[in-house]
């Protein structure tokens, strides 16, 4: 049997709905006003050249964007697009960043293996970035063309030394001079950058809606120690300090045994959550790290979240189902079971009611929205891959049968005081909105996956998509023009999607 690819995935996708959220008479959402839009269509496009963004995060005033490329943070002005500085001290992709929620000046980040090749430097570490003293302090070698510009005057020199033992001297010689000397050189550079900036040894966590800072941005939570194991036995500790100085009023928590997927505070602080691989989820006291309750289930454990009210938390597991725990007491409100065979549910929020729970999951990518108190389903939301494609050596049907297994909603957000529920769905890689008082719903599609199919830009010859693909959506309010920014966050760049907030 044929093999069947994810970049044939990406080729042959298209959107289509096998159940929508429906109307209080039971019709599915209509599109709002100008609700159906796809790339071209946004309001602004921010570039990066050839190389697109690999992950980004947004400050809490919604005015910075932090996009890593290749291995460099970069911070852009949201407003304008421009690029404020770029953090340059890890020797690979930085896999996750935020900013603190209170000072947007000051951001973390963490990669795997930083400060070059070999030694105990390549442990992993978090930085701790103060932007503007940053900015100020190594404006002189912080652009890639200063390090470029070494970067030649070595390769000259080095060829002129090899001229001299007897190499013949050509351009071609130079070229590959500069490109063997220039990964060394930018290691360096970035180690020196950062050399006497703020090292933690460990790394952050920012998968499935984690929370690095606290809600006040007073307190960071970190995993400390070096490469550990996953996917088997190993201590993961869990280390919260003080952001005063990174430092101080350390508490660490012991128990956990396998890769942290969640970690998180309660709105008022005194609690955090720590979901695991390790079949369990444990509710500490934030203050002073003694564990209330650990709940186990039956397999690894993906997402949480505590209910704006602290009355409840919420965790799913990797048999699909999502707990629902009472705080007051331990006991279990509702485990909302797995629809199917297959389909793990890995993105969560919460509305602001405290009632209400949105859930995604894989497999055709359904989305729930829950009465967590009635224990029913308020609306559902399931992709459909009848208008997918296949390729000629492959029958359509049986590529339908599995096309769905490759789209699935890794985020839900609740914005606009809850009015509205944002969904992100990767493989489709595309951003819904559903209005949940209007009862419509906005689509920004992937270039080429639905009503676009004569778009020679988006569409080949062959009728396949040529369109690349997304990693996430960010989402921020600018009060003073009354918007909602959704930002799609795609690897040709960064599109920009306004909504009108809901009048008060």
């Amino acid at each position: 049997m044929p093999s069947y690819s994810s970049a044939q995935f990406y080729q042959d996708w298209r959107y289509a709905v096998g159940k929508e959220f429906t109307t209080r008479d039971g019709q599915p959402f209509p599109y709002a006003e100008n609700g159906h839009l796809h790339w071209d269509d946004e309001v602004k496009k921010i570039e990066f050249g050839t190389h697109g963004p690999y992950n980004a995060c947004v400050s809490n005033d919604g005015r910075s964007l932090a996009v890593a490329l290749e291995n460099d943070i970069h911070i852009i002005d949201t407003n304008t697009g421009a690029i404020v500085c770029i953090l340059r001290g890890h020797a690979e992709t930085p896999e996750g960043f935020a900013f603190a929620p209170n000072d947007s000046n000051i951001l973390v980040s963490t990669a795997e293996h930083d400060f070059g090749e070999g030694g105990a430097d390549t442990q992993p570490v978090v930085i701790v970035w103060n932007i503007k003293e940053y900015q100020q302090r190594r404006v002189a070698i912080q652009s890639q063309a200063s390090v470029d510009e070494v970067v030649a005057e070595a390769a000259k020199t080095a060829t002129s030394k090899l001229v001299e033992k007897g190499v013949k001297d050509s351009e071609d010689l130079r070229q590959r001079l500069e490109k063997a000397i220039k990964p060394g050189v930018t290691s360096v550079v970035a180690s020196e950058l950062v050399k006497d900036t703020l090292h933690l040894r460990g790394r952050i966590r920012t998968s499935f809606g984690a929370q690095v800072f606290s809600p006040s941005g007073k307190r960071l939570v970190y995993i400390p120690g070096g490469h550990l194991r996953s996917n088997d036995v190993d201590v993961w500790d869990i280390n919260i300090v003080s952001t005063s100085n990174f430092q101080s009023d350390r508490i660490t928590l012991h128990g956990h045994t396998d890769s942290l997927m969640w970690m998180g505070w309660n709105p008022d602080e005194s609690l955090f959550a720590s979901v695991c691989w390790d079949q369990t989820i444990r509710i500490w006291d934030a203050n002073t790290g003694d564990q209330r309750f650990c709940f186990t289930t039956t397999k690894q454990n993906w997402a949480g979240g505590f209910s704006p009210d602290s009355k409840y938390f919420a965790a799913t597991c990797g048999t699909g189902a999502t707990h629902i725990f009472d705080l007051s007491d331990g006991s279990t409100v509702w485990v909302f079971e797995r629809e199917g065979t297959r389909g793990w549910r890995r993105t969560l929020d919460w509305h602001p009611n405290s009632k209400w729970l949105a859930v995604g999951g894989e497999s055709l990518a359904p989305v729930y929205v829950l009465d967590v108190e009635k224990k029913e389903v308020l609306q559902q939301r399931k992709l459909s891959p009848e208008k997918s494609q296949a390729p000629p050596d492959r029958d359509i049907e049986s590529v339908r049968s599995m096309i769905g297994t490759f789209v699935g909603v890794r985020q839900v957000r609740f914005i606009d005081g809850g009015n509205k529920l944002a969904v992100w769905t990767s493989g489709d890689d595309s951003i819904e909105v559903y209005d949940l008082i209007r009862q419509v719903k906005w689509r920004f599609a992937r270039g080429g996956t639905d009503g676009d199919f004569d778009n020679t830009k988006w569409i080949d010859g062959r009728g396949q998509i040529k369109s690349t693909t997304g990693c996430k959506m960010l989402i921020w309010e600018d009060k003073e023009k009354g918007q909602t920014i959704l930002a799609s966050v795609d690897y040709d760049g960064i599109r920009l999607w306004p909504l009108a907030l809901t009048a008060p």
